[in-house]
């Protein structure tokens, strides 16, 4: 019987049968190899035994040196001093005068007399009245202003030297008039020389800043 007589129906059998053949043969191989891979069986466990801790070697104790006795010190008696009592006299009250008057007002003592310093400067206040004097006594109101109503204060600044000469001096401000600032630069011209300052005001040079004062009425 040949191959081409088989029927399909036996080759579909054949065919099913080499497939579980093989199937078989595959899992056979892979048990096998699952034996040969399993780990060798360990060996029993060997008991260990726990030692006691050797006994600790006792510390060497020493006798103790003698406890010296104590020393006692003979008494000494301290004498008692007794001071006696002293009694202070009662001393008499003060009598305060009685005055005439009950309500009379005590005045303070009289004022010691002023420092050089203070004298100094009096003098410089001095000096300085004397300079304001002096440019009063030479001031004159212009005419035109004191018909036209005009009035104000010029600010002058001025130095002069020892002698009381006259070294320069400008207007610092203003009346706001110019007939009253002419007037003033005029009365500077004429007031040269001033009054020479005292010894108590220092410096070579003095300067000063004055207001002259033009005033109606």
């Amino acid at each position: 019987m040949t191959n081409a007589s088989l029927s399909p129906k036996s080759n579909q059998v054949l065919g099913l049968s080499v497939t579980i053949a093989v199937h078989v043969a595959l899992a056979l191989m892979f048990v096998l190899s699952l034996h040969t891979a399993l780990p060798p069986v360990l060996p029993e466990p060997v008991p260990v035994k726990l030692l006691r801790d050797a006994p600790s070697p006792k510390p060497e104790t020493k006798p103790l040196p003698p406890i010296a006795t104590a020393v006692t010190h003979p008494q000494v008696t301290v004498p008692v001093l007794i001071v006696p009592e002293v009694k202070v006299a009662d001393q008499p009250k003060p009598v305060l005068p009685k005055l005439d008057r009950p309500n009379a007002i005590t005045l303070p003592p009289p004022a010691p007399p002023p420092a050089p310093a203070a004298r100094s400067e009096d003098k410089e206040l001095d000096f300085q009245a004397k300079l304001m004097a002096h440019l009063n006594s030479l001031k004159r109101y212009p005419a035109d202003a004191k018909r036209q109503g005009k009035a104000g204060v010029v600010m002058v600044r001025f130095r002069i030297d020892r002698a009381g000469h006259m070294l320069s001096y400008r207007i610092e401000q203003g009346s706001g008039h110019v007939l009253l600032d002419e007037e003033t630069a005029r009365l500077m011209q004429r007031a040269d020389p001033f009054p020479a300052p005292p010894d108590s005001v220092t410096g070579d040079e003095l300067e000063f800043v004055v207001p002259v004062q033009y005033k109606l009425g």
